[in-house]
């Protein structure tokens, strides 16, 4: 062999270990590629703009990613914002995510993975309902008083206060009709006819929804189809609303007397007042009843018998309409007018705190206003509408004013929600959403027809 001949095997070999290098050198960089795997994706609206932070909820699995967003939320049209890039679909791109859709994600280098997404409406949350003078009710959007849906009837819904129970609203209304609605989306599931307008508010227990009509009868409707189970008849219209507790309805009647049933309709005992009772509704805790009447007293009834245990009368005015509530041992309620006396000399009444054991004053507060509202209470204040036009934030400890503001709700109770309290406000052509702490503003939503409002149902940030 020449020299020649071995210098070109020499150069064959060489070549050879190259080849040999180079590949297997490749195949040593592919599996140093780092992983692909994606740690923040959210969900945008069309418009760019961000869902608030406890409004999403994003579960990124290894190979999937699992969005919550609010029950009203339109999936067909939405944006995305992730950190690593994705092929084939744009951030500036509306998608439609009412079905999964798969995205392939590019970290760094030329490595890919694909993850499917999975987009749902969360649980029903953050809502606020309520019927109007203007022959609608609405459901809101209680971060912003976006309205969400609204139900027209022949007759008005501001009276009557709307229950809740598995997805359905049950309201009244001057037409005489009980209404179930679906609370997502304002579906009519039925509507019940009584024999006279409704002003009562419903309340729903064990599938039963329990209403007083002008007609003198309390109803107890199948919660389900709407068909009625009982009624039993008063000695006239029913404006109270009725409550159940451990298997006993409470009501009362513009007879003057409160009424006990059993959950079957049979009555088991009966307790006169004397005068009127409008639209006090009975206050129940633990064995005894709290309710007001026309004769200005405000009665403490046992729930076993129906006998009283004591009365406390207000220095003025009826309280026919007073809506007592409890917050620790203390009762809390509000007197209207003397109706012995025309106006102007009617004496308005008073806020009210007294002892729930024996009956005995602790303060009373915002003299000479009148009310036909009752008290909500929520982080240790009270809020009341005052028929002065505003609504007031007091101390429950001390009766002082917190803050106040003239909305004009007439005569509708608040209601406070993740200490927001939405007061009404139809005289002032707006329903309003305030701080409850500070008295801000959030949100006022126009009811140009409306001059009341029922009292708010909220659903909060967390589904309750």
């Amino acid at each position: 062999m020449t020299l020649k001949t071995l210098s070109l095997t020499a150069i064959r070999f060489s070549a050879v270990i190259f080849f040999l290098c180079t590949t297997g050198c490749k195949k040593d960089d592919n599996t140093e590629q780092p992983e692909v795997k994606l740690t923040d994706f959210t969900l945008l609206h069309p418009d760019g703009t961000s869902f608030e932070s406890d409004e999403i909820a994003v579960e990124i699995k290894e190979d999937s990613i699992n969005v919550l967003v609010p029950h009203f939320t339109d999936l067909t049209a939405l944006k995305y914002k992730a950190e690593d890039k994705v092929l084939k679909h744009s951030e500036d791109e509306i998608l439609d995510f009412s079905k999964p859709i798969v995205f392939t994600i590019q970290s760094e280098g030329p490595a890919t993975k694909k993850y499917i997404i999975t987009v749902k409406h969360d649980k029903l949350k953050n809502m606020v309902y309520f019927g109007g003078h203007d022959k609608t009710f609405y459901a809101l959007y209680n971060r912003n008083g976006k309205k969400i849906w609204d139900f027209k009837a022949e007759g008005d819904f501001s009276y009557s206060g709307p229950a809740f129970s598995k997805g359905v609203l049950y309201a009244g209304n001057t037409d005489g009709y009980l209404y179930a609605l679906d609370a997502e989306t304002g579906a009519l599931k039925w509507k019940y006819k009584t024999g006279g307008i409704i002003t009562s508010s419903p309340t729903v227990a064990d599938g039963i929804v329990y209403v007083g009509s002008y007609d003198r009868k309390l109803y107890a409707i199948d919660a389900e189809t709407g068909v009625p189970k009982w009624t039993f008849t008063t000695g006239y219209l029913i404006d109270s609303d009725p409550v159940v507790v451990n298997n006993m309805v409470y009501f009362a009647s513009d007879d003057g007397y409160l009424y006990a049933l059993t959950k079957k309709g049979q009555p088991k005992w009966q307790y006169n007042t004397g005068s009127l009772i409008v639209s006090s509704s009975p206050l129940v805790v633990e064995d005894v009843i709290y309710i007001g009447s026309r004769t200005g007293y405000l009665y403490a009834i046992n729930t076993a018998d129906g006998a009283e245990k004591w009365r406390i009368k207000s220095d003025n005015g009826t309280m026919e309409h007073a809506m007592p509530v409890i917050y620790n041992g203390i009762i809390y309620f509000s007197s209207g007018y003397d109706l012995n006396y025309g106006p102007p000399n009617n004496h308005p009444g008073s806020l009210y705190a007294i002892n729930a054991s024996d009956g005995s004053l602790v303060w009373k507060k915002l003299d000479a206003l009148g009310f036909t509202s009752g008290p909500s209470i929520s982080n240790g204040n009270l809020y009341i509408n005052a028929d002065d036009g505003k609504i007031y934030c007091v101390n429950t400890s001390t009766g002082n004013i917190v803050w106040s503001k003239a909305i004009y709700a007439n005569g509708v109770v608040p209601t406070v929600v993740d200490e927001v309290v939405y007061p009404g406000g139809g005289g002032g052509r707006y329903f309003n959403a305030f701080n409850a702490l500070t008295g801000t503003l959030k949100w006022a939503f126009p009811i140009e027809n409306s001059l009341t409002t029922s009292r708010p149902y909220v659903i909060g940030k967390n589904g309750y």
